[in-house]
């Protein structure tokens, strides 16, 4: 499915990337539903539908979260067969690029404050350490948030 994405990408043709994906769900499986809800996340942001790329910008991190107190069983069994037993918990760049993509949309939905609380380093699953000091006012939305609520 994904050179017929990548493809309605290129013409941007976001909200049809979009459903492709969504066409897709099943195909993923169970160990990949954070790869998922991060693609989802980026052509619902392509498409303009900030709220909706949020929500499963957070169903990602809820999972990696989630996936970070793994057991040791899980573990242990991956180093007896592979790691593809294992579910997907992304790559320290994906966690990061996390939070980036949503302050995008906090942005855009107008939500300065919120914007700038996903403006920060992760620490750890559940913990941020936020670094940004300048007040919301210092941010101004992109051209595209009026039209975008």
């Amino acid at each position: 499915h994904y050179a017929q994405v990548e493809g309605l990408l290129a013409r941007q043709q976001y909200l049809e990337a979009d459903a492709e994906l969504e066409k897709a769900e099943a195909g993923y499986g169970p160990l990949n539903r954070v790869l998922y809800d991060m693609d989802r996340a980026m052509t619902l942001h392509l498409a303009g539908r900030f709220a909706d790329s949020n929500r499963h910008l957070q169903q990602a991190e809820d999972r990696i979260d989630a996936l970070y107190t793994r057991s040791l069983s899980a573990e242990a069994a991956s180093l007896l067969a592979n790691d593809n037993i294992l579910p997907y918990q992304g790559e320290d760049f994906e966690k990061v690029m996390i939070n980036a993509l949503a302050a995008l949309n906090y942005v855009y939905l107008g939500q300065l404050d919120e914007a700038l609380q996903r403006h920060g380093t992760q620490d750890g699953p559940g913990r941020r350490r936020h670094h940004c000091s300048r007040s919301s006012s210092a941010l101004k939305p992109g051209p595209n948030a009026a039209a975008n609520p």
